[in-house]
């Protein structure tokens, strides 16, 4: 009898590992950011790759957009790796390794925008919003960007870098509240203050699942995710993700800068937001409840109970 019983249990077990793998809860997959170095090589190869032709879109989990939310955005001549072509719709591979659909009026597949040998220079937006217009003194918008858009120059005047666009033609930006690079330097890394300054000017900005703009809406990663990548450091935009990153800290020895991850009570064991802190016991980030970026106070006793993590990235 105990012989038949052992067998059964040992039967059970084998189909659970089949079926589940192992009972051990499973790892939050780490997204593969889409490098420099893959993108060069892809538009090097000119094969499967586009650039977006609009300020911000959307990057959906199905080839629809009816009661879904968004997977991620992709900002103005950012490029994308096409994986599949279905009935007006892309599946892509963005750069911050996330992959959904988008609609194919979005992304232009003349790449002629990101081929870095023609240009002189990169040109990164750090301001909120920016715009790029017709003529070096002005002339009429061509096109509002937003912060973390990159464009490539191949020229400057009268304190306007002309940049190519999407579309093939060339418009001016001012060079204010832009970051002027080589085609071959990384975006340097600040400090923990203004990668809290800069998170500070999404105050206000409207809640999108997703999101990673002021312009259409934003998360809490994504508000996470596009303050550091404008401020030298790269992080996944995946929550999870994040919470692996930079140095544990103590909510004690909390400074500026420092990532605060919060459960979605006192009991909750994964993240479900993430926001900055700020100075002064206060903390930004993007809040579903109230749908837009606020602060808020760790004195706030509730708050203080759902704190899983304190990160130090800078």
């Amino acid at each position: 009898m105990k012989s038949k019983t052992y067998l059964l249990i040992l039967y059970l077990c084998i189909l659970q590992f089949l079926f589940t793998g192992c009972s051990k809860e499973e790892e939050p997959r780490v997204q593969a950011v889409w490098g420099q170095a893959d993108i060069d090589r892809a538009v090097m190869e000119g094969s499967n790759v586009a650039v977006v032709n609009d300020t911000v879109v959307d990057i959906f989990s199905r080839p629809e957009t009816r009661a879904q939310k968004v997977v991620t955005q992709a900002l103005y001549n950012q490029p994308v790796q096409i994986i599949e072509k279905k009935e007006g719709w892309f599946n892509v591979k963005v750069v911050d390794g996330s992959t959904g659909w988008v609609k194919s009026a979005f992304i232009n597949t003349t790449i002629s925008s990101i081929k870095r040998e023609d240009f002189i220079s990169r040109i990164v937006i750090t301001a909120k919003t920016s715009y790029i217009f017709s003529h070096s003194k002005g002339g009429i918008v061509i096109r509002e960007v937003v912060m973390g858009t990159e464009l490539f120059s191949i020229g400057e005047r009268n304190g306007r870098f002309e940049v190519v666009l999407p579309d093939g033609g060339t418009g001016w930006i001012s060079g204010g509240g832009t970051i002027e690079l080589s085609l071959s330097e990384k975006i340097p890394q600040t400090s923990a203050e203004d990668f809290a300054t800069t998170a500070e000017r999404f105050k206000g900005a409207i809640y999108l699942w997703g999101g990673t703009s002021s312009w259409k809406g934003v998360d809490s990663p994504g508000l996470v995710y596009i303050c550091s990548r404008i401020n030298g450091v790269d992080l996944p935009r995946n929550i999870a993700s994040q919470m692996k990153y930079g140095k544990k800290i103590s909510i004690a020895n909390v400074k500026t800068g420092d990532l605060i991850f919060l459960g979605a009570d006192e009991n909750s064991s994964s993240p479900s937001s993430v926001g900055i802190f700020i100075g002064n016991s206060q903390f930004i980030y993007a809040n579903m409840t109230q749908a837009k970026v606020i602060t808020s106070s760790l004195d706030d006793e509730f708050l203080r109970k759902r704190v899983l993590d304190v990160r130090r990235i800078f």
